[in-house]
């Protein structure tokens, strides 16, 4: 809990449908704090325990998936990197679009070296 780490997931329907996707050629993984993810919160909760390079299949009720999503869905993870201490990383003082993509560019070249 607590670590910043690095994953790819899909999301998949009960019928097989995928909703979404990190797997996509050049797509970026999603960095996000162990334990603590309010955007994906299955996700977050899903990844607490795994090791780098880790899969893990969860199936994920409505009250622990993203907002809006009113159905039980399937995630597959693939965690590729753990940072351990992310203290250092600081928030933004206000939710300026600009500055959050700013923000998230900062962190992938900080996390990623």
């Amino acid at each position: 809990r607590g670590a910043l780490v690095g994953v790819h997931f899909e999301g998949f329907r009960l019928n097989g449908r995928t909703v979404e996707s990190t797997f996509q050629t050049n797509s970026m993984p999603l960095i996000i704090e162990a334990g603590n993810s309010p955007e994906f919160p299955c996700i977050g909760e899903g990844v607490v325990g795994m090791l780098e390079g880790g899969r893990r299949e969860l199936i994920v009720p409505p009250s622990m998936n993203r907002e809006g999503i009113t159905e039980v869905m399937t995630y597959t993870l693939d965690l590729y990197k753990v940072r351990q201490d992310p203290k250092p990383l600081a928030k933004p003082a206000a939710p300026d679009s600009s500055h959050e993509a700013t923000r998230k560019s900062f962190l992938v070249r900080l996390f990623w070296g």
